[in-house]
């Protein structure tokens, strides 16, 4: 298929039925609404309805219990998803019969009770690293610091790895000089202690303490030594993870009715879309305006589903506004959908462009297989995805692209085939059928490999220049794309057709190719030009087109990256082979476990990081080589009104 056409619609529908017409158009999912502008109509005073505070609680219970949900390994959950598979008629039972309300006022208190714990614990484990420092110091913490004449202040070295020749008898001196009176008791070292001085001199005191790189520690406030509280500090700790453990205990009673949860939060949100879509409708006193845009073959079937719920409606097909840009979907048939993924990547065509994925899902495929070239990392993809498709539940976002990559896999083993890539094993080693089939050596004669690479860019970007000439031809501009692309088609065929016959593959043809070429620059010349208003604007602007060849020239020569992955591939396993080898030799007993470790980790290694390379450089090829020639892109994506499945994977009524 190609981009799903598209009609503007305008839905007026009676007050009376307008949820449940609504709940029809977000149940099929086909109809993205836009902005009506009319001075004839108002827009309702948007509240807030009560689906807001229930949505935002059931939000809050599935991300609270979600995180001790670990009945699923984290890969498990990783490919399988979290979601919940229900069908519409038990999502609708649950909605009247689950009684959440109290679950959640449960799960909050519990959640504030983690929260206060968990500060406590925060907390104590501060006071822990700060008395840890006192610990030599044997003298009650709740002891007076003040008298009627003095103050005690607990002190502490700055950098405490540096500068540790400043002692009592440094600090006497200082004092002194200030004409001050102290005491200093060392707790360890002339690290930290304690130093009494004179009230009065209390304000200078600490500023000297200052000035010899001594920082006052504000002690926590507590009665017994600094060892004693430790121990105390150790024994809350211990019972504060207890209560921490005992909560984390009585929320995991609550993970069976998670999955209800799920269903109920979605649920509750498509509430809250649909009623929030309805407040924000253009109106008259008994009638809701829509307008937006419908996937066109899907409007009849919207009529008709609206009509069974109410007769006071109508669904009009209307004139697109001037300068509104229509949305963008694409479909494709299930063989060429996974290759929707490069076209995601690149971003949406144009309206009323061709949707480039089934053409470049041949290309594609072949590149990838051209770029890893070898039978036993492609049948190992190959295995790995289709186990993953069929063992686990992938949720559909991702299947198209594990379904690219089993394509990619069965690439590389069918031209792997031709390649005589088998986990960089020499030729000379394989069987007899293996060298039969066997038509390119990359690393012995590399040329045929980059000879094909040239002349596989060679087809894609003639095939893009013809698809740009028919993207004009399909939107009414046959004439420009006739003349401005086809003329470039013409002179690539005969060029083409020149260089067979210089290399001698065509013999006979005699003058015939030269005076062709000619004749097709003089076509390019005429034909590129014809749009200025001179003679010598339409001559230089045709000559200067000519220019071009370089562009197309460049853009094939980068198909020879092609040919550097596959030989990257090949010799890096070759090396691995190698290595494995020579340390199994060199190495008595343990020397073949090593030789062992080294082959699989290094094909692993090699596997993973060329898988990557040539599924981005395969890409690469389609956006900027290919893509390039006939997309100028930029398309939005359609964005229906539906129901989001954020938790729940919904299975449709049967019909």
């Amino acid at each position: 298929m190609a981009v799903v056409p598209m009609q503007k619609i305008r839905l007026c529908v009676h007050t009376s039925g307008a949820s449940e017409v609504l709940g029809v158009v977000q149940d099929m999912g086909v109809v993205e609404f836009s902005e009506v502008e009319s001075k004839k109509l108002s827009r309702k005073e948007k509240t807030n309805f009560e689906f807001n505070y229930a949505s935002s609680r059931l939000d809050f219970a599935v991300e609270f219990l979600s995180r001790y949900d670990t009945a699923k390994g984290k890969l498990r959950s990783l490919i399988e998803g979290t979601n919940v598979v229900a069908r519409e008629e038990e999502i609708e039972r649950i909605a009247k019969t689950f009684s959440y309300n109290d679950i959640i006022d449960h799960l909050e208190s519990l959640e504030q009770d983690l929260n206060r714990f968990k500060k406590k614990i925060a907390s104590l484990e501060k006071e822990q690293a700060l008395l840890g420092k006192w610990r030599a110091l044997n003298m009650p913490l709740g002891r007076p610091l003040e008298t009627a004449r003095t103050k005690t202040v607990f002190v502490e070295k700055k950098g405490v790895s540096k500068n540790r020749d400043i002692d009592e008898d440094v600090l006497g001196n200082i004092f002194q000089k200030e004409g001050m009176h102290f005491s200093y008791r060392a707790c360890e070292g002339a690290v930290r202690g304690l130093v009494t001085f004179f009230l009065e001199d209390a304000e200078r005191a600490q500023k000297l303490l200052g000035a010899v790189e001594y920082d006052i520690v504000e002690m926590p406030k507590r009665r017994g030594t600094p060892e004693e509280e430790l121990e105390r500090i150790a024994r809350a700790i211990r019972n504060t993870e207890k209560r921490i453990a005992q909560c984390e205990a009585d929320i995991r009673t609550y993970l069976p009715q998670l999955p209800k949860l799920k269903i109920l939060s979605d649920a509750m949100l498509w509430k809250k879309d649909k009623h929030n879509t309805l407040a924000s409708a253009q109106t008259t006193e008994s009638v809701l305006v829509f307008e937006g845009w419908c996937y066109k073959e899907k409007l009849e079937e919207l009529r008709k589903r609206i009509a069974e719920k109410t007769s006071y409606f109508s669904l009009a097909a209307i004139d697109r506004k001037k300068g509104e840009k229509t949305p963008v979907a694409i479909e494709n048939a299930p063989a060429i959908k996974p290759f929707e993924t490069i076209t995601r990547l690149y971003g949406l065509p144009g309206y009323k462009e061709f949707d480039p994925t089934i053409f470049l899902a041949g290309f594609f495929f072949l590149f990838f297989g051209l770029c890893l070239t070898d039978v036993f990392y492609g049948l190992f993809i190959f295995a790995m995805t289709a186990a993953v498709l069929y063992f686990y539940r992938v949720p559909e976002s991702s299947k198209p692209l594990i379904k690219l990559l089993m394509f990619g896999g069965i690439s590389s083993s069918i031209i792997g085939l031709f390649f005589g890539g088998y986990l960089g094993i020499s030729p000379e080693s394989l069987p007899g059928w293996a060298r039969a089939l066997q038509q390119f050596d990359p690393i012995a004669n590399p040329l045929p490999i980059f000879y094909l690479s040239l002349a596989l860019g060679f087809i894609q970007i003639l095939f893009g220049i013809f698809l740009k000439m028919m993207t004009k031809v399909r939107n009414g501009k046959a004439l420009d794309g006739v003349l401005d692309d086809g003329s470039w088609m013409v002179f690539f065929v005969v060029l083409l057709f020149f260089g067979a016959q210089q290399f001698g593959l065509i013999e006979g043809a005699g003058e015939a190719p030269t005076m062709a070429l000619y004749g097709a620059t003089a076509l390019l010349v005429i034909t590129q030009g014809r749009k200025e208003k001179t003679i010598l604007k339409k001559l230089f602007s045709g000559v200067s087109s000519l220019y071009g060849l370089v562009g197309y020239f460049s853009d094939v020569l980068s198909y020879s990256r092609l040919l550097a992955l596959g030989l990257a591939t090949t010799a890096l396993a070759f090396a691995i082979n190698l290595i494995a080898e020579i340390v199994g030799d060199m190495i008595p007993y343990v020397g073949p476990v090593l030789a062992v470790l080294i082959l699989v980790g290094g094909h692993l290694f090699n596997l993973a990081i060329n898988t990557l390379g040539a599924f981005i450089h395969s890409a690469r090829l389609q956006f900027v080589e290919f893509f390039g020639k006939f997309i100028v892109g930029g398309g939005r994506a359609m964005v229906p009104f539906a129901r989001e499945e954020r938790y729940v994977v919904l299975e449709k009524r049967d019909v």
